[in-house]
């Protein structure tokens, strides 16, 4: 349809046709932003046709002065700040998305091993973990890649998903808050900006620079805002949940796989189960290492319940070591005397044994009460 040939009822529905989704779900500021326009143009009309009342040829000038539908609407969908193919808004949002989902194909394939390994042997089952892990992985970050690229391309920001970032544990508490300063901010500058274009009677161009310029300012006090929120308020870094997850699921499957098989006839059967057994929850302990780092370290609330579940899990080694400390026997201290000590035999070898397991089981308990305490003491001012 040519701009040329369209009323202006015509051109305004053609506009609106071409807004983003998020837009279209905001009436209210459709309508201002469509009246707004609608001024504009009988405006344009009766600066060209120098009448009070502009005719026909006159408006459809005024049209084709101000632009496509295509050119006005594509301001609604340059709210963010470009980096990459995605957002600097949506970025954070999309990187918690991508962990918590690849946390997500971890727990599914691990459930559906244990699941199975009922019916086969877990050794045969790992190689099946670790491909199902591997193409969910690349399923998850195609998927979600593709669909933020979009989200990103049409204009969203985090706020126009409602409570959902909140209720995925996403983004809580300082995040949530600096979310509604910048929706303050956005929501401040429309009616500002179409003010002054009706105001000064200028193209909507000349409105849109106006409106970049306030975004970036907006943007610049929310960046400050969310600097100043680090600064005073105790947090989790990302770089600790990255080496914790990461050590945790690599040494836990190391365990479990034991893949340094020339030593392996040195070890009694007993001692290999223990192994695997003591692997598989330093696996699973990995796992929620990597479920805190989709979460996110700025989430004070989801790191706090994960905190205390982790310092709780800890429990869980206790039995193992105390297995170990009653069971002398079947620990290989040869290995790591340099086959020096054949083996536990009474006297100094055996107290330093004893000694050593009852500091892991003290260190052990000062972990989970740390936990506790970190979870307690989270998000507080720094003094």
């Amino acid at each position: 349809m040519s701009l040329k040939n369209t009323s202006i009822d015509e051109f305004l529905q053609d506009v609106k046709s071409k807004f983003p989704e998020w837009l279209k779900a905001k009436p209210e500021q459709v309508n201002d932003i469509l009246a707004d326009l609608e001024l504009q143009v009988i405006e344009k009309a009766r600066e060209i046709s120098g009448m009070e009342e502009p005719p026909r040829e006159a408006i459809k000038e005024a049209i084709y002065a101000i632009g496509t539908p295509e050119s006005i609407a594509k301001v609604y969908k340059k709210r963010g700040t470009p980096k990459f193919y995605i957002t600097e808004e949506l970025w954070d949002f999309y990187l918690r998305a991508l962990l918590f989902s690849m946390a997500v194909v971890v727990i599914i394939n691990f459930i559906r091993v244990i699941v199975l390994i009922l019916f086969a042997p877990w050794y045969a089952l790992l190689g099946e973990f670790l491909s199902g892990v591997y193409i969910g992985f690349l399923i998850v970050l195609v998927v979600t890649t593709g669909l933020f690229a979009f989200l990103s391309m049409e204009g969203y920001l985090p706020e126009d998903f409602g409570d959902l970032p909140r209720y995925l544990g996403l983004i809580i508490q300082t995040k949530t808050t600096e979310v509604f300063r910048e929706r303050e901010y956005t929501e401040q500058f429309e009616p500002q900006t179409q003010a002054q274009i009706a105001e000064t009677k200028v193209r909507v161009k000349e409105g849109i620079e106006e409106a970049k310029i306030k975004i970036a300012e907006a943007k610049e006090k929310v960046k400050e805002a969310r600097i100043e929120a680090k600064k005073k308020f105790r947090s989790v870094s990302t770089a600790e949940l990255i080496t914790g997850s990461v050590l945790g699921i690599v040494f836990g499957l190391i365990l479990i796989i034991q893949p340094f098989y020339d030593f392996l006839v040195y070890f009694e059967p007993e001692f290999r189960e223990w192994m695997s057994t003591f692997g598989m929850v330093v696996l699973i302990g990995g796992l929620i290492e990597l479920v805190r780092l989709a979460i996110g370290a700025d989430s004070i609330g989801g790191q706090k319940v994960m905190l205390v579940i982790n310092g709780l899990y800890n429990i869980a080694y206790f039995p193992l070591v105390i297995y170990l400390i009653n069971r002398p026997d079947i620990f290989p201290i040869y290995l790591f005397s340099g086959f020096q000590i054949s083996a536990i035999t009474p006297g100094i070898a055996l107290d330093i044994y004893y000694w050593v397991g009852a500091a892991i089981l003290i260190g052990l308990t000062i972990s989970i009460v740390y936990n506790i305490y970190k979870a307690a003491r989270l998000g507080e001012p720094v003094e």
